[in-house]
């Protein structure tokens, strides 16, 4: 990937003919003697992409153009103000482009090939330019995954973890890819929870049980504790695995959106899969069946898990995992059919995960009377 000795596009309408010819130039994708002759934009990914926005560039060559691709993908920050100042404080964009830098390329899953990415020092401004993969299969986070997708997950985190597994380089990537410890987390995300929260239980009113109502209500006295326990940084995690990210193809899984790629225990990226991309019908009885399925493939690559410990942090992510709906439930109102859809589908499967695996009774009271005090 190329970086600033091309000029940064701060908007779809930078992505002139000329800019793109540059950029694929850079990366080899395009012969040096062929040129992008015109560049036709579309947004695509609403009510999808929450931190960036997505296009879809079809590009005119001036001749034959060999293998380079017909269109590409254009991703760019958000103009959501509410949502830029959450991917800002994150670091989202940072830990993308890093991401595609050091880690993609090693993964044993496929990811977009990246042509060409930059984040500005200072401004934090950044753009991606990748693979179109337009002619994959897209698993749909409102549809949901199927149970045989839900093992083909499985089986690919637990390669990803052990091949991550208290690897040397992790301390050095902490910089980015931070720790739950870190001190940014305590101070966004309760005041995250409580923008979202009230929102979410006028919009769920009568839908959501009792024990879901007083656990929303405590979720920001509850978070020390959770931070604590997911707090190891034992492995490295995509941090966003669900089913709106997630690609079958040729490649077999291909996979998009690292911007909360983190470290922490690799059970938490399937606990997340789980609530987020799961319905309950599909789930239902089967989350221990799945969890013994990560620690045998685990095995499999010479990580040894403990059964109980696994369980027990699986449980404690998805009662953590409620944040997730929250982020985006303030802009309800705003939003699009799909939108809404959306954060309905994915408060009530995660809801209904927590309560099926008891994961409330494995906060112990002494977190509980925290919280309370």
């Amino acid at each position: 990937m190329a970086g600033p000795d091309i000029r940064l596009p701060r908007t779809e309408e930078d992505v002139t003919p000329d800019w793109m010819t540059d950029a694929l130039h850079a990366s080899g994708a395009l012969a040096a003697d062929r040129r992008v002759k015109a560049v036709a934009c579309s947004r695509i990914g609403e009510g999808v992409g929450m931190l960036s926005r997505l296009f879809r560039l079809g590009l005119t060559y001036d001749g034959p153009s060999g293998d380079a691709q017909a269109t590409v993908v254009l991703k760019l920050p958000t103009t959501d103000p509410q949502m830029r100042f959450l991917a800002d404080s994150l670091n989202a964009y940072g830990r993308e482009v890093k991401f595609y830098l050091e880690v993609a390329d090693s993964a044993p899953f496929a990811s977009a090939r990246c042509h060409w990415g930059y984040i500005e020092p200072g401004s934090g401004d950044f753009a991606l330019v990748m693979e179109d993969l337009g002619g994959l299969r897209g698993l749909d986070q409102v549809a949901g995954a199927t149970w045989a997708e839900a093992e083909l997950v499985a089986e690919v985190l637990a390669k990803f973890h052990a091949q991550w597994h208290r690897h040397p380089s992790l301390p050095a990537m902490s910089e980015t890819f931070w720790r739950m410890k870190n001190p940014v987390y305590p101070q966004l995300l309760p005041a995250m929870f409580s923008a979202g929260w009230p929102v979410a239980r006028q919009a769920m009113a009568g839908i959501l049980s009792a024990d879901l109502i007083r656990f929303g209500d405590s979720w920001n006295g509850l978070a020390p504790y959770f931070f604590d326990q997911l707090a190891d940084g034992e492995t490295l995690v995509h941090g966003d695995f669900r089913a709106d990210n997630l690609f079958l193809g040729d490649r077999g899984l291909t996979a998009l959106d690292f911007q909360i790629a983190s470290q922490g225990p690799g059970i938490y990226d399937l606990a997340y899969f789980v609530s987020q991309s799961l319905s309950p019908e599909v789930r239902a009885g089967r989350d221990r069946q799945l969890v013994e399925q990560y620690i045998r493939l685990m095995a499999g690559h010479g990580v040894t898990l403990d059964p109980a410990e696994t369980w027990r942090l699986y449980q404690i992510s998805l009662a953590y995992c409620m944040i997730y709906p929250m982020a985006i439930f303030p802009s309800y109102e705003t939003n699009n059919e799909r939108g809404q859809e959306l954060m309905r589908t994915l408060l009530l499967r995660c809801a209904s995960a927590i309560e099926d695996t008891g994961a409330l009774a494995a906060i112990p009271a002494s977190a509980w009377e925290a919280a309370a005090s």
